[in-house]
């Protein structure tokens, strides 16, 4: 049976222009992890709908998201990085790349710690304390958690998908825990920081076990990585600045309406972060001009999909609210119209293709012309139209990329035809 099935696969690849039996495997293992990701986000989401008000569910968002603007200022671009190389057989950077990412998270500590004394300036000893936690814990977890990235690079599937569980359902276990016993923005701030940073660590600990890496310091992964870590930095912040600015134009129980509106449809786009991950180590073994190929009717596969995604979840989207967010029925219009955004998932096979092959100067451009769009887009929708306003400066950026994405990857197939020539 499992050879027929296997059979049935490979005929159909002439079709797809894909390898069905490393997307079937790898993308069913994958997918069970981000389906159980989605049921963890969605019992937190219930939880923290019936156990805390809008003003400090708004708080512990405004909190979450300027702490990843900070964190945008550290090595963010490490796990393309580390992925890449494993891929490629370096699996020494399992030793060597946390301690860097903790290095490059100076930055970010300190701009932490003088956002904890700005708001401890200024009596607000809630948000003062909440970044106290961040600048002490959050490097823990972005540092160790570099582990998934390795085991992506491996293709270990299984193992990372196990791991998941655990790194996505510990915290929310804590947090909810916590919510029941405390509902308040600061215990249930430092459950958060403080369960994402202990998993990972333990995690990482076991990945190395498990595989017993030589120890070695892959400079090159780190300089590409540090390339990586900056095109981050505008995109990072673009994607934390709608909340920021939602706090402090419209307050936090309109940030609490805006962030139930987003996350059901960011949830929903499972198969972009399924095939995100699978795209990058198999795009590094081949060269631009056979993924130019087959990435065209690949998008065109995964935009049929995501429509049918964001079609199903349009109709869906009022009981869905109804039955599980009965005090937010005001996001069910925001949410609907927020789906839209799931039909530009395509992007992420052009993106991914060219991280796996260092096109850093595209990808500079990519990672600089639509954070920035978006950023201004914000600066001057959120203001005049407040949640409407966020929404369509994202719809709009999303677009932006779309097109962007597209562009620069066949800007890099051309170069790389011409470059036979030129030698």
């Amino acid at each position: 049976m499992q050879q027929r099935i296997t059979n049935l696969l490979r005929w159909s690849e002439k079709y797809t222009k894909t390898d069905m039996v490393y997307l079937a495997k790898g993308g069913f293992v994958l997918s069970v992890g981000q389906f159980a990701t989605t049921l963890f986000g969605l019992a937190l989401a219930i939880a923290f709908a019936n156990l805390l008000t809008p003003q400090t569910y708004g708080v512990y968002k405004f909190v979450l998201a300027l702490a990843g603007i900070i964190g945008a200022f550290s090595l963010t671009g490490m796990g393309s990085s580390v992925v890449q190389a494993v891929s490629k057989g370096f699996d020494g950077v399992l030793h060597s790349a946390p301690r860097r990412i903790l290095l490059w998270n100076a930055a970010a500590i300190a701009i932490a710690l003088a956002a904890s004394g700005y708001y401890f300036i200024n009596e607000n000893i809630v948000l003062s304390v909440s970044f106290l936690f961040a600048a002490l814990l959050s490097p823990i977890h972005k540092s160790f958690s570099i582990f998934n990235s390795f085991l992506q690079g491996k293709k270990d599937f299984v193992r990372s998908t196990k791991y998941g569980f655990a790194m996505d359902g510990f915290p929310v276990i804590a947090m909810i825990g916590t919510a029941f016993l405390f509902p308040e923005p600061l215990p249930v701030i430092l459950a958060f920081f403080a369960s994402n940073a202990l998993i990972a660590v333990l995690l990482y600990i076991r990945t190395k076990h498990v595989y017993k890496p030589a120890v070695e310091d892959i400079e090159q992964t780190a300089q590409y990585a540090k390339h990586l870590s900056v095109m981050n930095i505008i995109g990072t912040v673009a994607g934390q600045l709608d909340k920021v600015l939602m706090f402090h134009f419209l307050g936090a129980a309109p940030l609490a309406i805006y962030s139930f509106a987003i996350t059901p449809p960011k949830e929903a786009g499972i198969i972009s972060r399924v095939l995100q991950i699978l795209t990058l180590p198999k795009a590094s073994a081949r060269s631009l001009k056979e993924l130019a190929a087959s990435l065209p009717f690949k998008a065109f596969l995964m935009f049929l999909a995501s429509a049918a995604v964001a079609l199903a979840y349009i109709f869906a989207a009022p009981y869905i609210f109804q039955y599980l967010f009965p005090q937010y029925l005001e996001s069910i219009l925001y949410s609907q119209v927020f789906a839209a955004t799931l039909l530009f998932s395509p992007s992420v096979l052009f993106v991914q293709s060219l991280i796996a092959h260092k096109r850093k100067q595209s990808l500079y451009i990519l990672n600089t012309v639509s954070p920035i769009v978006r950023i201004v887009l914000l600066f001057i929708l959120l203001p005049l139209y407040g949640i409407w306003g966020a929404i369509a400066s994202i719809l709009a950026t999303q677009a932006v990329r779309f097109v962007l994405s597209i562009a620069t990857f066949y800007r890099e197939v051309m170069r790389e035809d011409q470059e036979p020539q030129e030698g």
